[in-house]
Parts: C-alpha cells; sequence; structure tokens
C-alpha cells in the first residue's frame, strides 16, 4: 500500500474516534458521502444493489452473487459470470441519471478474464456500467472491459469508454476509444470515466490518468427508449462483465483529477470495518480515564486538553 493510503486509512481512523468522542456519530461516513456534488446514482453494494445517492434507483439482481469486497467486507461486492450475470436497473434510462451534457462513470472491478479477442462484437467487450445500446441508433453512455487487440488506440484488456451524442454518433476514432494501459486480472482496479460537453473524454485507472486523447466532442448524450442501464451486461448486444465490481456511480458532471484521487483513496484503505471499529474502541479506552467503559464529560475534557497542550 501507499504512503497515502495509509495515512488516508489513519485519517479515516482518528476521523472515526474524534465523532465517536464528540458523540455527533458512531458511524463512520457512508461510501456515497464521498465526492456528493452532482452523484445521481450510487450502488455501494451494502448487502444489495439499492441506489444510495437519494434517488431511489435501485437494481435488480439477475444472477450475480455477493462476495466480500475489495477489504474482506462481506456480501459487499458483487461477482459476475461473463455469460448470463447482471443487474438491472432501468429501461429507459431514469430521468434523474439520464444526464446529458457531462457524465462521470466510475467502478472497483476486479476482472476474472478478458472478453475474447474474437471480431464477433457481442463478445469482444463486457459491460461495466452504463447505458450503451447499439441498436437503439447511437444512445448511451458505459464503460466496458475490452478485449481486443489494437483497436482504437488501445490493448487488450484496457477500458473502452463510448458515448453517443446527438447528431454526432458514437464519440470514438482510429486513435481514440481504448485505453492503451491494461486492467490486470485478478486484482482490484478503480476505473473512472469523465466527459464534458466541449472537452475530450478521460480515463482513469487507479487514480492515474490513462489518456492522451485529444478530440473535442461537443453535443448531448442521446437516450431512446429502449436503452437500459445496467450493471454487467449492455443489453442489446448480450455484452457481459466477467468478474467482481463494486462502488459504482454515475455523476452528472465531470468530476476533477483531485475528487478523482479521493475516491481512489478513500477505497483503497486495506482496513475491514470490523478493524476499523477496533481500533477505535482501543483508541477510545485509552482515553477512558476512570475506566467505567465509556467516554464521559471528564475524559472529553482531558482530551481536548492534551490535544491543546495543557497537559501531558
Amino acid at each position: 500500500m501507499s504512503l497515502k493510503s495509509w495515512q488516508n486509512c489513519f485519517s479515516i481512523l482518528n476521523i472515526g474516534f474524534v465523532l465517536l468522542v464528540i458523540a455527533i456519530s458512531a458511524a463512520h461516513a457512508g461510501v456515497c458521502d464521498v465526492v456528493k456534488d452532482g452523484l445521481v446514482a450510487c450502488y455501494p453494494f451494502n448487502g444489495n444493489a439499492n441506489d444510495e445517492s437519494g434517488n431511489g434507483n435501485n437494481g435488480t439482481i439477475n444472477g450475480a452473487t455477493p462476495l466480500a469486497d475489495k477489504s474482506g467486507n462481506a456480501n459487499s461486492a458483487y461477482s459476475f459470470n461473463g455469460t448470463t450475470d447482471y443487474i438491472y436497473i432501468g429501461k429507459p434510462v431514469p430521468s434523474s441519471v439520464a444526464t446529458t451534457a457531462a457524465i462521470t462513470l466510475a467502478a472497483w472491478i476486479n476482472p476474472s478474464a478478458y472478453p475474447s479477442s474474437s471480431s464477433d462484437d457481442t463478445i469482444y467487450v463486457g459491460l461495466i456500467a452504463g447505458s450503451q445500446c447499439d441498436f437503439c441508433g447511437t444512445s448511451g453512455a458505459a464503460i466496458h472491459l475490452d478485449g481486443r487487440n489494437a483497436q482504437y488506440g488501445g490493448v487488450r484488456g484496457g477500458i473502452h469508454f463510448q458515448i453517443g451524442l446527438e447528431n454526432i454518433g458514437w464519440t470514438q476514432t482510429a486513435n481514440e476509444g481504448i485505453t492503451n494501459v491494461a486492467v490486470p486480472l485478478n486484482q482490484w482496479s478503480h476505473i473512472v470515466a469523465t466527459w464534458k460537453s466541449g472537452d475530450t473524454k478521460k480515463v482513469y485507472i487507479n487514480g492515474q490518468l490513462a489518456t492522451n486523447w485529444t478530440t473535442i466532442w461537443t453535443g448531448n448524450i442521446r437516450y431512446d427508449s429502449n436503452t437500459e442501464l445496467a450493471i454487467g451486461r449492455q443489453a442489446d448486444l448480450g455484452r457481459y462483465f466477467n468478474g467482481s465490481v463494486d462502488d459504482v456511480r454515475i455523476y452528472n458532471r465531470a468530476i476533477s483529477e483531485a475528487e478523482i484521487r479521493q475516491l481512489y483513496d478513500s477505497g483503497s484503505c486495506a482496513y475491514t470495518q470490523a478493524q476499523l471499529d477496533q481500533a477505535v474502541k482501543a483508541e477510545q479506552l485509552k482515553w477512558d480515564a476512570n475506566g467505567d467503559g465509556r467516554i464521559g464529560l471528564e475524559d472529553i475534557i482531558r482530551m481536548l486538553q492534551v490535544i491543546a497542550g495543557l497537559r501531558p
């Protein structure tokens, strides 16, 4: 783990303890509370496929199986078999998620296998999340894991980020469409794709920019009444993702590089919730001067005095 990630974990621990001590809240901040501005859909997979953005676009699980997430928390991610599993969110795309002039798609993924390198367009990509629909006349936006070699400037195992714009069509050129950085198999990686009208498309892998695309795309994303929003499957062509997915987000804006790094750092802490809770409890006991098993007013005053340097 990087120094930044260790510092991030340590900060989470201290924040949790301070909240506990001052009795504002005993709970850690929710996943969807990180970078919340413009968040129109958020799926942290806390034992279900509910949308915790506040818009209520809950997913329906079709075959995907729950498993431990990247930090070992049980039932906090979903595994997809690459052939039939997916999470359905809505068709047509719910209006609260059908962002037009800008978009960010983000997810943690752990691919088990790359899609086929075959020329068969139904199997050479696997949809991670989004609403792409080829049979709907160039519609929606999505991120895929791509299995092709040397297509659209990318490599096998790269991220294919595609948007259907009104009056323009698909946002890809001969050299721009798939990252030239591959996502490794059998390990968790954080993927973020952003675009706003009048700008280039960008894809970030583990907080780092993975594209140097220069084409400016201007217009609005087109949505057809048959365009489906889903995780793990592009419905019209049967393009399925093979692997695990967690913390899927959609924004109605292109979030900044600093925000992308914040999302990556907040999700790359290697501690489980149970480990954090145990550490917070240990810290609580350290400040429990009279040994009564709780933090009282006297303990809080002592803690503040120590922080202010008024006592050892």
